[in-house]
């Protein structure tokens, strides 16, 4: 189902997006290793201090179908991906086999395989009474439909509220010590400052991150003084004075 191959990769800075669902396995398929591969390498020498989490559940693509009359272009999960390939050389496989083969636990990958039976590119007699390891998934000959171009990318529901809520607190916290941060190196270069061009000017340095709230700045100002990294000057509690 895959010959050429265009991979495009965004990277996403930990302390702007909330990474979940990195939980999931996943065996790259071997169609992408390469490319990732290539990737990884890339920026590891670009970047020897930082280090790539692949967020699949974020990851999408398109197939096309060699093996039926008509040419259809899918738009899929990288999940949906790593099944479908699984029938570039052969057109049946049990519910295990394609567990084993993908690395995606079976309670995932029963959701994936329920999107891609419910379009018809694949078959299975169990589908009625449920799926075990022992079903037996066929890629379906007789497919057919009247759109080109078909979209199955529908994300895995991986995420509780509680972990949802974690990694919001994550993100939270994570932008608190950024804010802190731009708060020292404002105060450390220019050694005295008011509030209003302090504020500004931890804004403008965030900005390319994300975009703090005035009153969660003002609050780290009040954290920093009592940690003794700053001051208010003396009669005048609208100017800091930074701490060597």
């Amino acid at each position: 189902m895959l010959q050429g191959i265009d991979f495009n990769v965004q990277v996403l800075s930990s302390g702007s997006w909330p990474f979940n669902g990195q939980g999931i396995g996943l065996i790259m398929p071997a169609e992408l290793e390469k490319s990732a591969q290539s990737f990884n390498n890339f920026y590891t020498n670009m970047h020897s201090s930082r280090r790539l989490t692949w967020l699949y559940n974020l990851c999408k693509g398109e197939v096309v179908t060699n093996h039926l009359k008509n040419r259809y272009v899918l738009t899929v999960s990288i999940y949906q991906m790593a099944v479908l390939l699984q029938f570039n050389d052969k057109t049946s496989s049990t519910v295990q086999e394609l567990s084993a083969n993908t690395g995606i636990a079976q309670e995932y990958l029963d959701q994936v395989l329920q999107t891609l039976l419910k379009a018809k590119l694949v078959k299975c007699a169990d589908v009625e009474s449920g799926l075990t390891g022992e079903s037996v998934i066929e890629l379906n000959m007789a497919f057919n439909s009247k759109k080109q171009r078909i979209n199955l990318n529908v994300p895995l529901k991986i995420e509780e509220k509680s972990e949802q809520k974690a990694a919001e607190k994550q993100i939270d916290q994570d932008r608190i010590i950024m804010i802190q941060a731009a708060i020292v190196r404002v105060m450390k270069a220019r050694k005295e400052l008011d509030h209003q061009n302090l504020v500004a000017e931890v804004i403008v340095q965030l900005s390319t991150r994300f975009k703090p709230q005035v009153s969660a700045i003002k609050k780290q100002i009040d954290v920093l003084i009592e940690k003794e990294y700053m001051e208010r000057k003396e009669g005048e509690r609208n100017i800091y004075v930074y701490i060597s």
